[in-house]
C-alpha cells in the first residue's frame, strides 16, 4: 500500500467512526428509504410472522412466475429488531430459479452486512468477483452498477457433485446507489457528518445455482430479471444516473 493510499484509507475510517458516533450520542434525522415498503406480513420458515411490512418484489414479471419465500428464523435474530426485508423467488420455462433478496436498515446499520459473509457462510468459495453494468429502462433509463461473485461448492453428497452459484448485489438509498458494502459505509458516515442525516440503506441481492459451464447463460438471464423487476421495488435512481448500453438477449441454456 502506497503512502497516498495509506492516507485515504485513514480519512475513509475516521470519517466512519465519526458516522457510528454521530448515531451512537446523537439524533440525526432520518431519510426516506430507497426501496418500496408495502404493508404486508412476512413470515419465517416456520410459517411464524416475524414483519408487519416487508420490502416489495412484483409478482408478475415479464417471461418469469414467481414465489414468496421466508426470512430464516437464523437472519431475522441475528440482525438488528428494526431491520426491513423482502425476499421472493422467480424461474422460467427452463431449469433457471433465482432468488431475490432485500434487506433495508432503519436506525442500525449493522443491518447493512458485507454480502461475502452470506457466500461464504453457506460454504461457497468465491472464484471471481466483479463489478457489472445492468441496463434498467424505467422509469428513465439508467444504468445500475453491481457486484457479481461467482462461486463453486461441492456438495456432501455420494456423487461429490460440484455446482456454480452467481450472486449479484447493490446497496440503494433514497439519493445514491453503490455498488459494494465499502462504499455503502462510506456515503452513511459521509451524510451523518455532513447533513445530519441517517438514510435506510438498502441491500438488494440475486442469487442461482447452476451446473458448471452455464455460468454466462445464467447471468444474462439474472441481468434480465433484475432489469425487468427494479422498476417495481426501487424508487427513482439519480437523475445524473444515465443509460449506456441495452440488455442483450440471453443465452440459450445448455
Amino acid at each position: 500500500m502506497t503512502r497516498q493510499e495509506r492516507l485515504i484509507a485513514i480519512v475513509v475510517l475516521g470519517l466512519i467512526a465519526c458516522g457510528a458516533l454521530a448515531i451512537h450520542f446523537g439524533k440525526p434525522h432520518l431519510g426516506k428509504p430507497g426501496l418500496v415498503i408495502e404493508k404486508v406480513a412476512l413470515t419465517n420458515e416456520y410459517g411464524k410472522v416475524i414483519r408487519t411490512e416487508r420490502i416489495h418484489f412484483p409478482d408478475r414479471v415479464q417471461g418469469f412466475r414467481s414465489a414468496d419465500a421466508p426470512i430464516t428464523d437464523l437472519e431475522a435474530t441475528n440482525l438488528p429488531p428494526d431491520t426491513v426485508y423482502g425476499r421472493k423467488l422467480y424461474g422460467d420455462d427452463t431449469a433457471f430459479i433465482a432468488q431475490m433478496s432485500a434487506v433495508m436498515m432503519q436506525t442500525d446499520r449493522t443491518s447493512i452486512h458485507r454480502p461475502q459473509i452470506c457466500v461464504t457462510g453457506q460454504g461457497w468459495q468465491i472464484q471471481k468477483t466483479e463489478v457489472i453494468d445492468i441496463p434498467v429502462p424505467l422509469p428513465s433509463p439508467y444504468i445500475l452498477k453491481a457486484t457479481c461473485l461467482t462461486s463453486t461448492k461441492t456438495m456432501p453428497t455420494a456423487d461429490k457433485r460440484t455446482y456454480s452459484s452467481i450472486y449479484i448485489y447493490w446497496f440503494v438509498a433514497e439519493h445514491e446507489m453503490v455498488a459494494d458494502h465499502p462504499e455503502a459505509l462510506w456515503a452513511i458516515s459521509r451524510d451523518l457528518v455532513t447533513t445530519g442525516t441517517l438514510h435506510p440503506w438498502g441491500y438488494v441481492s440475486c442469487f442461482t445455482r447452476c451446473q458448471p459451464g452455464q455460468e454466462g447463460a445464467y447471468l444474462q438471464r439474472m441481468k434480465r430479471l433484475i432489469s425487468m423487476s427494479a422498476p417495481d421495488f426501487q424508487l427513482t435512481p439519480p437523475g445524473k444516473v444515465k443509460q449506456t448500453a441495452s440488455l442483450p438477449e440471453p443465452a440459450p441454456l445448455k
